[in-house]
């Protein structure tokens, strides 16, 4: 099984742009956790597609706290 929950912060204004089905919207999630007293903020970047596309584009702001539901994709960078 492949779930994840993220709760944080947009970090930007979410960015809405078509594709060949629809539209897509991309933002990203500062995470914060507290590890022996230190902070430590891990930046997530979500792609919501359809009808949440269309949402989270005019509901959510940088600062907005936001709590996501969705599968995990990781993509190593070279």
């Amino acid at each position: 099984m492949n779930k994840v929950f993220l709760l944080g912060n947009v970090g930007q204004e979410p960015e809405t742009k078509p594709t060949m089905n629809g539209f897509y919207t991309k933002f990203s999630i500062g995470v914060t956790e507290y590890v022996k007293g230190e902070k430590k903020t891990m930046w997530m970047n979500v792609t919501c597609f359809g009808k949440l596309a269309d949402n989270m584009a005019g509901m959510l702001h940088k600062g907005s706290k936001v709590l996501v539901e969705g599968r995990l994709n990781v993509h190593q960078q070279e």
